[in-house]
């Protein structure tokens, strides 16, 4: 239900009681009118707008003077109903004619007659100031009209079509638009933003014209937004299967709707690995509370190697390196403990556990750590312990190289124990 509105005047069963409710695009709000009085202003979202499935309905309820409720058997009966809309209005085609003397006039030429376009949405709804953004109108009466043309205007559109030249329409920026080839929607890339360095997000209004001339307005505004710049990336690391979840933090507020993290290689050995190609791209979130933090998972990677990561607010255009839009992250390869000493220690702690075995050394030192029991304790290189050695003077057989080992430090195994007497 959009609204509802009381009228707190008595109306007699054969008066006609004229209720207008009007849908304005500028400002974007629904108002209710009896007699020349408002009874509802209804403020709506930027992103609300009528689709043709929708249905309208109609419900009243009589009430005695005394404010009372009427019995449920009273009927309420509605007569007259009038519903006035361009959209309603059928298409059709009309014959054009010229005539110098208003007699003979030549053959006639074929003018057609379409219902307004109705637009619900934008994808996506946000692209760099630069411009360059594919987006996709999808509506209503889309596939009418011979000439396409997208519109980005903050105030109401003018009737006169504007060059999409930046330096001719200061005020709005036109460009070229085409249909899909399934008739579903309407693309055109979004053009430069004529915007100082340091500029804050623009939203515009996007409107659509099918003849060139007549514009008609979306309810989801598009923003035009600065280049994204990193800050951290935490973790900067993970195993080259994948999985890690990564938060990246911005330096500042992080405008978008469809968020991607890209994580490319140094080289395109990925390629040759058949890993599939040069990058990958997951899909990422932004924090519910800090609109500087994105989250997204790494995804795999051929091998072990270096690469670096972007973020993407559309799916399309990505954070450039060269304005602090990439930062560096490592894929290591999993590594594979084969043996470790001693293989217990008394419960309040402190044992030193060494750990050998293959890709120990590669793994990042900052981030390494053991997990003892349900505790996590950090990691450190022992190049003085090799394992291979202790075995052999334990008189112990264990096959494994003898690099230096990992060390962590069991943590206590739980509370004290008590003893009653």
């Amino acid at each position: 239900m959009l609204a509802r509105a009381k009228l707190a005047r008595n109306l007699s069963s054969n008066c006609w009681a004229r209720v207008v409710v009007t849908v304005s695009p500028a400002p974007h709000e629904l108002r209710v009118v009896h007699n020349d009085v408002e009874y509802l202003r209804l403020a709506l979202p930027h992103q609300w707008a009528p689709r043709p499935e929708w249905v309208f309905g109609l419900g009243a309820s009589a009430a005695a003077q005394d404010r009372t409720p009427a019995p449920v058997s009273a009927p309420v009966r509605v007569d007259n109903w009038r519903l006035t809309s361009a959209l309603l209005t059928p298409s059709r085609l009309a014959g054009l004619r010229l005539s110098a003397n208003a007699q003979q006039y030549v053959p006639p030429l074929n003018f057609s007659y379409y219902r307004p376009p109705v637009l619900s949405e934008i994808v996506p709804r946000t692209g760099p100031l630069a411009g360059g953004t594919a987006v996709r109108l999808y509506g209503h009466g889309l596939t009418e009209g011979s000439h396409r043309v997208c519109r980005f205007a903050r105030d109401a559109p003018l009737l006169t079509p504007c060059s999409w030249r930046a330096s001719t329409c200061p005020q709005r920026l036109d460009v070229p638009a085409s249909l899909s080839d399934d008739g579903n929607y309407v693309r055109c890339v979004t053009p430069a933003y004529n915007a100082t360095a340091g500029a804050a997000a623009v939203e515009e209004r996007v409107y659509l014209s099918l003849n060139g001339q007549q514009f008609h307005a979306s309810a989801p505004r598009f923003a035009f937004t600065p280049p994204p710049r990193l800050a951290a990336l935490l973790p900067a690391s993970g195993p080259s299967l994948g999985g890690t979840h990564i938060e990246v933090r911005g330096v500042a507020a992080l405008h978008g709707d469809r968020y991607r993290c890209r994580f490319e290689w140094d080289d395109a050995a990925g390629d040759a690995a058949g890993g599939g190609g040069a990058n990958a791209t997951v899909a990422a979130s932004l924090d519910a509370t800090d609109a500087t933090l994105l989250r997204c998972i790494s995804p795999p990677a051929p091998a072990a190697r270096n690469a670096s990561v972007r973020i993407g607010l559309n799916a399309q255009q990505f954070s450039q390196p060269a304005a602090g839009g990439a930062l560096a992250y490592t894929f290591y390869a999993p590594p594979t403990i084969e043996t470790f000493f001693p293989a217990g220690g008394p419960s309040d702690g402190g044992t030193a556990i060494r750990l050998g075995g293959a890709g120990l050394l590669e793994l990042p030192a900052s981030t390494t750590h053991c997990r003892v029991g349900g505790r996590l304790v950090p990691a450190r290189l022992d190049p003085d312990f090799h394992p291979r050695r202790h075995a052999a003077h334990l008189g112990e057989e264990i096959a494994i190289d003898g690099a230096p080992a990992l060390v962590c430090d069991a943590p206590p195994g739980g509370e004290a124990g008590t003893l009653a007497l």
